[in-house]
């Protein structure tokens, strides 16, 4: 039985209709379009398929299309691990997208941890204070997959926070001992741009964050 995941595309009336993308090209398309609305670069290959989408969940579309980008092998994962900062300092991460990549960067998710409170400054292109450390990235599908053309890195510094770039005038406030997941507004990076965020504390903190992106050719108008 092919596995399916139930995505949404306009007719030529411009009404909003079902489309399914299987594994399995025979299968009979039962909106009458021969390309998917979607096409993160592989048909979907799932062991388990999660509850369709009924034409009124949100939270249902959205689930499918994330089971569909992580099992195309498009969304990567780049975490810090535990930072341990002693004393009143900067804590830094910069996610960077190479001038001579091939691909936009949709920056999703964060996910933090800090046991001092503090806030969680964010920046477009910063020019200093840049992190020293790379971390590793890791694919959400778990198999032989494209690697990372993204580059990101974590690190702290007592006296110097990021900064140069844009200020993105958004700021996140930590409570102590929290524990937060971050959906992200649409947030893309072209080829040579960078993003990344500075929290500044005045004691030392436990920090610890994971970032969230997926990976796509510059083309727009098969993913909306």
């Amino acid at each position: 039985m092919p596995v399916e995941a139930r995505l949404k595309r306009e007719d030529e009336d411009g009404n909003v209709v079902p489309y399914v993308v299987t594994e399995d090209p025979e299968v009979d398309n039962p909106t009458g379009y021969a390309d998917p609305v979607v096409d993160f670069g592989a048909r979907a290959r799932l062991e388990t398929l999660t509850e369709a989408f009924d034409g009124n969940s949100v939270i249902g579309y959205v689930g499918d299309i994330t089971m569909v980008t992580a099992a195309s092998g498009a969304m990567y994962i780049g975490g810090a691990g535990r930072i341990v900062l002693p004393d009143a300092g900067n804590v830094r991460g910069l996610l960077i997208n190479p001038a001579d990549s091939t691909r936009l960067i949709y920056i999703t998710r964060m996910a933090l941890h800090s046991s001092t409170a503090g806030y969680c400054h964010f920046r477009r292109d910063p020019t200093g204070g840049l992190p020293a450390t790379a971390a590793t990235v890791s694919n959400a599908l778990l198999a032989n997959v494209p690697p990372s053309l993204g580059r990101i890195g974590y690190d702290y510094d007592l006296s110097q926070p990021l900064a140069g770039g844009v200020d993105l005038g958004t700021v996140v406030g930590l409570t102590a001992n929290v524990r937060v997941v971050l959906d992200l507004p649409p947030l893309i990076l072209p080829p040579g741009h960078s993003w990344g965020f500075n929290v500044p504390y005045s004691q030392g903190a436990d920090f610890a964050c994971s970032i969230y992106w997926v990976e796509r050719t510059p083309a727009l108008d098969d993913i909306l």
